[in-house]
């Protein structure tokens, strides 16, 4: 028996997916990825190319914070280290890990307006000396920070977002509470747990905030409980929260963050829907929404650009691009691209001799023709779980769906409408598939 071997190229790209971003004050965005290992940081340059700055071993790059010297410091999971990335040389050095006994994500860290570096490792808080490279905790935050199942996230704070009288808000899955840089106490100030039972995350702003109140969402995940009320704001005085009832939303969302725009200071937020993701950029002083891009892309989530400046810019998580919105304009402008090769878990071959593949980290489901190397997306499988796990996967006798695991929170097999893009969730993992 002879065999042959022909590279036929990638089934799609997407894998190291986007998953943090920043514009430094020279105007350079640096990007870091998500799995798998190693991660990737990524610069799109002033000059409009998208560069490989450096790999590191850790799985995911979760923060970016530029500090007065002009440092980039990124948090990661699964081992809760900060690098130190030098933009001038392009050298990369960790820093470790800080001594704290909670889950090792630092998925937040802000650079205060002192110039100092405050972070949180799962709910214990620090402060990053950027002059020495070296840790001081500052004690977790109290109380019980979990949520209700399935696959309830770990304890973890995702924000940290300085107020204008240098307080800092933060969260937990489900508190928000006060830190305080000077005398480094905490106060809890809200459970959303108890205010939204199907509460996963809150979700608010990172860096500085133009105001004292916080604005902040409350996102659901893997329950399908609904939320009733996702966009609110807590007052700084009373600390009193006040539904937002008049944004169409529904608890899908994925990021939040301030924009100046024409002098007005802008809260954005992004809204996942069924058909894709739109930005939504709300007025706290007209109390309404002033502009709404639709369907931006067939990747449910979407991740902001701290430091933005007089731009708005984003990015799409799944299969990953740099993406620009216009004020006054509905268009969006795709900057950059990832050029990664999507990491397959399975494969499938239909009697119409197309490859069919549903992929790790990005989440999404590919086809192509056996004999081409241009390869077709059908779009994210699952807003709630972007991991694809191995396992059989096979097509219709016409070709045209597609049926795999997906899933590692919540696992089942599901199915893929290759010609509407339609994902179908149908019964629990399948330990074989065969097309009869």
């Amino acid at each position: 028996m002879q065999m042959f071997v022909k590279e036929c190229g990638p089934m799609g790209t997407g894998s190291n997916m986007f998953r943090s971003a920043l514009r430094a004050s020279d105007g350079t965005v640096y990007i870091g990825t998500y799995g798998p290992a190693p991660a990737i940081i990524w610069r799109y340059t002033k000059d409009e190319r998208l560069e490989k700055v450096a790999e590191v071993e850790e799985y995911q790059l979760d923060c970016m914070v530029e500090a007065p010297n002009g440092k980039i410091y990124i948090g990661t999971a699964y081992s809760g280290l900060v690098y130190e990335l030098d933009p001038k040389s392009g050298t990369v050095r960790s820093l470790g890990s800080p001594p704290i006994d909670s889950t090792p994500w630092i998925f937040t860290m802000v650079c205060t307006s002192k110039g100092e570096i405050y972070g949180a490792k799962g709910v214990g808080l620090f402060r990053l000396d950027w002059e020495t490279g070296t840790f001081t905790v500052l004690g977790n935050v109290p109380g019980n920070h979990h949520t209700s199942g399935p696959n309830a996230s770990e304890p973890i704070v995702r924000s940290l977002e300085e107020r204008s009288d240098g307080l800092i808000w933060g969260d937990t899955n489900r508190w928000i509470f006060l830190f305080d840089p000077q005398t480094h106490g905490v106060k809890l100030v809200a459970d959303i747990g108890v205010y939204e039972k199907g509460c996963y995350a809150v979700l608010h702003g990172e860096g500085h905030s133009p105001v004292n109140d916080l604005y902040f969402v409350v996102m659901t995940r893997y329950s399908g409980m609904k939320i009733e009320t996702p966009l609110n704001r807590l007052d700084a005085q009373t600390h009193e929260i006040t539904p937002i009832t008049d944004v169409e939303m529904d608890g899908r969302e994925s990021f939040c963050g301030w924009q100046k725009v024409n002098g007005e200071n802008v809260f954005l937020m992004s809204s996942i829907r069924d058909y894709g993701s739109e930005l939504i950029a709300y007025s706290p002083r007209q109390q309404k929404v002033i502009h709404r891009w639709r369907n931006i892309s067939s990747d449910h989530q979407l991740g902001y650009v701290r430091n933005s400046g007089d731009r708005l810019l984003f990015f799409a998580q799944g299969r990953s691009a740099l993406l620009e919105a216009p004020y006054g304009d509905d268009s969006i402008i795709r900057l950059a691209e990832n050029p990664v090769a999507a990491e397959c878990r399975c494969l499938a071959i239909s009697e119409q001799s197309t490859l069919g593949t549903d992929t790790y980290d990005c989440g999404y489901v590919f086809t192509r023709a056996a004999d081409s190397s241009e390869f077709w997306d059908h779009g994210k499988v699952d807003m709630d779980d972007h991991r694809c796990n191995y396992g059989p996967a096979v097509f219709s006798k016409d070709g045209r769906y597609f049926f795999a695991n997906h899933g590692e929170g919540v696992r089942a097999l599901w199915m893929t409408d290759t010609i509407s893009g339609r994902h179908t969730r149908l019964m629990g993992p399948a330990t074989d598939l065969v097309c009869a």
